[in-house]
């Protein structure tokens, strides 16, 4: 029989109170509210005075755990392996038990560092059922004071690499979610986010993620079914509460035009050079038609090799298959030429032969726009609609509208999505810009040919850090300094269109040889319309040197 235990929201939020209640504290400190100080009848340890408080009692029920999660890096992602690396701290708090109380009193009086207690009871070792490596590390253990309420709260580092299932149908216009589920191995807990604080943070400053553009998160609070059995070898079915992290992530599709999207209208335009031969040199006309017909293979084996094995046609694939078509048709119309004028006795014409070419020329920019309209219109709408939907990629979450009982609820400035499917409760959290980046006409690629080694490429993101709006930009191409994939600058707050100057910081290298004699320096950014209407980023700040960075527009 099912064990799933619902946790109440509106309990948790009378339990808790508000979360501006809760005052700043240092490691293992216990801050004690007004109220306990005055009444006279404290504890004391360690220097840090414990006040009268509400314990845990194992008759309330299972713990209520509270958990905070920190997104520092997401990296390494291998879209050929489908896998990525992701580095992560996580905060779980729960209420103090009477046992726990007591012997943090009896450490104190026995002269020991804090930093030496450890709780009676505490959240399992985590199991990440979609880590292929990974390591934990507990950070510290702290004591929160909340009203009446003292928290056991503990840090844990966990980094390791992650298999993700990516969803390539539309490459490379596609969005991901990189998925982290946390299960913890105890059926006697439950677990929710934290009210204490934002529960979500992504730190896009630290993440070298190359390629991809990360948006706000979506977090599912759950549990997962086990089956166990007891002494008599009857199967039982426990509930253990998980996590699920969903990182959403876009794909920076620009590169890929130019190295697959552009090179196939290329090798397809040149195999209309074949019109060019005389009309009667049909044996020239067709090789020069079939090398660019094997061409064309040899460079699906290229685009293949950026992608695994899949059981269904990405959107290159058809692209590529498309460009053969074309390809083998021009082929096959040379060659009905050529057997019409050898063995049918017809006479073919320039004027035929202009008719052919009209033809192939129509084909080819026909194609080429409607495929242009296809991406523009549909698929990279359906790809950022991903984006902002409370559905995993995974399709963990059911379709609420369907079949489900489903409602919407408030914590602070957090809304979640509450689904209840097959008699389990899931609490979704879908991120908003604070959680992540903001798309402004920022965002997206851009260029300089001001760094002294040609032009190079950028990938620019805002997002908010440390509760200020941000700019970021990252390297596509490198250069003997600074390598692709580090960040070039950083802004101290976003630069407006009309608006002053404001502080950055760039990126150098004075060594080449020293790998780790990066260095900051103080620069300035701001922001010049253009001729064409659009904005420009101005940045100084190095001896006389003056960088303008433009963005790429398509």
């Amino acid at each position: 029989m099912s064990q799933h235990r619902e946790l109440s929201f509106s309990a948790l939020g009378a339990t808790l109170g508000h979360s501006h209640d809760l005052p700043q504290h240092l490691p293992g400190e216990v801050q004690p509210s007004d109220e306990d100080s005055d009444s006279g009848d404290e504890d004391s340890v360690s220097g840090f005075k414990l006040g009268v408080s509400t314990f845990w009692d194992q008759n309330q029920g299972p713990h209520q755990v509270f958990a905070q999660f920190e997104i520092n890096q997401v990296n390494d992602v291998d879209t050929t392996k489908q896998t990525f690396r992701c580095r992560f701290s996580l905060e779980v708090s729960w209420m103090m038990s009477q046992e726990d109380h007591d012997s943090l009193v009896q450490q104190g009086e026995n002269g020991s560092k804090f930093e030496e207690w450890r709780p009676l009871w505490e959240p399992p070792k985590l199991h990440l059922p979609n880590a292929i490596s990974s390591a934990q590390t507990v950070a510290s253990y702290k004591i929160h004071h909340h009203d009446s309420m003292k928290m056991v709260v503990k840090s844990v580092e966990v980094e390791g690499v992650f298999s993700e299932q990516l969803e390539l149908h539309n490459f490379p216009f596609d969005c991901q979610d990189f998925q982290i589920e946390i299960v913890w191995p105890d059926a006697n807990m439950e677990v929710a986010p934290s009210q204490f604080s934002k529960f979500m943070r992504l730190n896009i400053d630290k993440m070298v993620t190359g390629e991809w553009l990360m948006h706000p998160p979506l977090v599912e609070f759950s549990s997962k079914t086990i089956q166990q059995y007891n002494s008599d070898f009857q199967p039982i079915e426990l509930e253990q509460p998980s996590v699920l992290l969903c990182l959403k992530a876009s794909r920076v599709w620009q590169p890929y035009v130019y190295q697959i999207f552009l090179v196939i209208f290329l090798i397809c335009s040149c195999t209309l050079s074949c019109f060019c031969i005389d009309v009667a040199d049909s044996g020239d006309r067709l090789a020069q038609a079939t090398t660019m017909f094997l061409t064309a293979i040899a460079f699906q084996f290229i685009v293949s090799s950026l992608l695994p094995k899949l059981s269904y046609l990405s959107l290159s694939d058809y692209l590529i298959l498309a460009a053969n078509a074309f390809i083998s048709f021009t082929v096959l119309a040379l060659g009905v030429v050529a057997f019409m004028q050898t063995h049918g006795g017809y006479v073919i014409t320039n004027e035929h032969d202009k008719v052919f070419l009209l033809v192939d020329v129509i084909i080819l920019f026909g194609f080429s726009l409607s495929f242009g309209a296809y991406v523009v219109f549909w698929v990279m709408p359906t790809e950022r609609a991903r984006l902002e939907s409370f559905a995993s990629s995974s399709g963990r979450l059911a379709h609420s509208h369907l079949e489900d009982n489903s409602s919407d609820i408030s914590m602070g400035s957090r809304r979640f999505h509450i689904v209840s499917h097959h008699a389990k409760e899931r609490r979704v959290y879908l991120g908003h810009e604070n959680d992540a980046v903001k798309v402004d006409e920022l965002d997206g690629v851009w260029y300089s040919d001001d760094y002294g080694h040609g032009r190079e490429f950028f990938v620019l993101s805002e997002a908010i850090d440390a509760g200020e709006a941000r700019l970021f930009a990252r390297k596509i191409t490198g250069d003997p300094n600074v390598p692709a994939g580090r960040l070039t600058f950083r802004s101290a707050s976003l630069p407006q269109r009309g608006g002053a100057k404001v502080d950055a910081e760039i990126q150098i290298r004075m060594d080449q040889t020293d790998l780790d004699g990066f260095l900051w320096i103080p620069m300035t950014l701001w922001l010049e319309v253009n001729t064409a209407g659009n904005v420009d980023i101005l940045g100084s700040g190095i001896g006389d040197l003056q960088i303008r960075y433009c963005k790429l527009i398509f």
